[in-house]
């Protein structure tokens, strides 16, 4: 009886503790603000045995990750979000996610899906997958104190203008589009 309760104890936690999740927050469901075109469903999760790690290059997403891919594809953004990007001044944006975590999953593809149709090319992209301690091996997770995926930072003459840390108070591509405006 002890071992069942062991057992239930160790499959239940991880799936319990998320993603490092916002009290309030259910990994897997928008915010209230949040509008999702109606036929898009978030990509499944990479096991973590198997999730990518280090930097990825968004060419290479398919390869990767292609289930993200899929999901990036099928999602349209918001017009004016389009706009906003397309129009925005120089900037980098960095992406910390871990293939593994539900919000991640849920929220990179559709970001991806604004910056392409974007096609800003004054916008920096980077990608990075982290493991399940926030790690990778270049160590900018560490260095940019990143405690919870996805976090989104953009950057605008090398110093932060914003951020977005796990979950976007609309929807991630919206959120970075209004730090994009600043």
């Amino acid at each position: 009886m002890r071992w069942n309760f062991v057992l239930a104890c160790t499959l239940l936690l991880p799936v319990l503790a998320g993603c490092a999740s916002t009290p309030g927050h259910t990994p897997g469901t928008p915010p209230e603000q949040a509008v999702r075109p109606a036929a898009w469903e978030p990509p499944p999760t990479t096991p973590v045995a198997e999730a990518p790690v280090g930097e990825i290059d968004p060419a290479r997403l398919r390869d990767m990750l292609p289930a993200w891919e899929d999901a990036a594809r099928a999602w349209t953004p918001a017009p004016d979000v389009v706009r906003t990007i397309r129009e925005a001044r120089p900037a980098r944006v960095e992406i910390f996610f871990g293939a593994w975590c539900g919000d991640s999953a849920e929220h990179v593809p559709p970001l991806l899906a604004a910056l392409r149709a974007a096609g800003n090319p004054r916008l920096g992209v980077l990608l990075v997958a982290l493991d399940r301690q926030k790690h990778e091996p270049e160590g900018r997770a560490r260095a940019r104190g990143i405690e919870r995926v996805p976090t989104v930072i953009v950057f605008r003459g090398g110093r932060e203008i914003g951020r977005v840390v796990e979950t976007p108070r609309t929807t991630m591509d919206r959120d970075v589009a209004e730090i994009l405006a600043r």
